[in-house]
């Protein structure tokens, strides 16, 4: 795993697969994931289905690392319900499931902000050596200094 400092969604501009964090949480007559903040809040507002898309994989599969081909995007659960702190576990969890599909799609980078620390409450300095101990040189993780965390 390496790591930069940076803006994900300049990197996105660059057709590069990132990560945004999300939850398992339901809205709306569970018809729409709840996006409410950072960088979930920022990609739903660039791609309004989003929310949907994700709320059907969610009733379908569970809270689970999804992929959106068509929108050059994983989303990377950090935290069973929007109101609850993230979860290491369902952090290393993730980073497996995104192994695993990066693997089947044969995607050779993907970036991902510092999953778990902005919304989720938790330290950079406690997630980063667990989650480096899941993830290999195709990831990254993008420091953006704007970010609380």
């Amino acid at each position: 795993m390496k790591q930069i400092d940076g803006d994900l969604w300049k990197l996105y501009q660059q057709r590069k697969w990132i990560c945004i964090p999300t939850n398992g949480s339901l809205k709306d007559q569970n018809t729409k994931a709840v996006m409410g903040k950072g960088l979930a809040l920022a990609a739903a507002e660039r791609f309004p289905t989003l929310p949907l898309l994700l709320a059907s994989r969610i009733k379908r599969s569970g809270t689970r690392v999804e992929i959106f081909v068509q929108l050059g995007l994983f989303a990377f659960p950090t935290k069973d319900e929007w109101f609850n702190p993230s979860k290491i576990l369902l952090i290393l969890t993730s980073a497996r499931e995104l192994i695993e599909i990066v693997n089947h799609h044969g995607i050779k980078e993907v970036y991902l902000p510092r999953v778990g620390c902005g919304a989720g409450g938790l330290r950079w300095a406690w997630v980063s050596p667990e989650l480096g101990k899941v993830l290999d040189d195709r990831f990254t993780i993008v420091h953006n200094h704007e970010d609380v965390s």
